[in-house]
Order: structure tokens, then sequence, then C-alpha cells
């Protein structure tokens, strides 16, 4: 959060969006404890090579962002010894692949990449008119489907599962 405050605060909210989405859709999924704890520790630190990149390329592209985040996860792992090299591993793989939703399916971390997408949608980083064709293209698990179906679309729905 420090590394984000200095920098753009606006920053601090959406990672606890994305965590928060995170983690109900990891439950929704019915995810394991230790798969949802570090798919939530990966929302967390999803976006933490922003201002890195920023100050090493002048820009935070996605390519670059992730670049950096899997590096900076990849040096704090090594102070963090309560987890396992294998589980940060997965965590900085997870932070370095967070836009390539293809990569993000193959590390079982689809609901990050979901949450993400929702979170943008709302800060305007992509226009929401483009939610249906995410929706039916990007969209792929049933948690998912349900929570935007919920936050962007007016048909009236059961959410009896939330």
């Amino acid at each position: 959060m420090e590394l984000f405050a200095e920098e753009d605060a606006t920053q601090i909210a959406h990672t606890q969006c994305v965590a928060h989405y995170t983690q109900i859709l990891a439950k929704m999924e019915k995810c394991s404890q230790e798969q949802t704890e570090t798919l939530v520790a990966a929302a967390w630190l999803h976006d933490v090579g922003c201002p890195s990149a920023r100050a090493k390329y002048g820009n935070s592209l996605p390519i670059n962002q992730q670049t950096e985040g899997e590096r900076i996860v990849n040096e704090w792992a090594e102070d963090y010894q309560e987890w396992s090299s294998e589980r940060w591993t997965l965590i900085s793989k997870i932070v370095g692949f967070h836009h390539q939703y293809q990569k993000m399916k193959e590390l079982h971390a689809e609901v990050l990449y979901e949450a993400d997408l929702i979170v943008n949608l709302f800060e305007g980083y992509y226009p929401l008119d483009n939610a249906h064709h995410y929706y039916n293209t990007i969209v792929t698990t049933d948690s998912g489907k349900l929570l935007f179906e919920m936050l962007f679309f007016k048909e009236k729905k059961n959410f009896s599962q939330l």
C-alpha cells in the first residue's frame, strides 16, 4: 500500500476491490482454503509492479507492470518464509501473467483475472459497453458469470448463491 500511496493512492482502492472480488469468486468456485489464500495474496500483489514500471519504462503497460511485479514478488518472497517456495513461485507467476487470460487459466487463477476485469470495467479502463462481449468471450467461471450478471446486466437473476 505504501508504494501506491506515494504515487497513486487510487491504486489502493483498486487493489482492495480486486482482492475482495477474488476472494468472493474463489469461495463461490469452491477453491480450497490454500488456493483461495494464494489467489487473494496474488490479488493484493497483482499491480505491485506499476510504480516500478513507470519509473523504469515511463509507463505501466501490462507487459511492463507484469515483468516488474513478478520480479518484486520474487524478491519479497525471499524474506517471507512462512509459505513454501512453490507457493511463492505460483504467486509470482500469477502476478507476472495477470493480464493474460490463457496463462491465468493454465495457473487456475481465472477468478483473479475476472475480478480485475470487473474492477477495471467499473474504473473505466474498459468501456462498460464491452461487458457483454467480455461475458461471452472471456468470463468462464460460473461465479464470474453470475457476478457479471449481477453487476452489469439489467436482467433480473436469482442471486441466492451469493
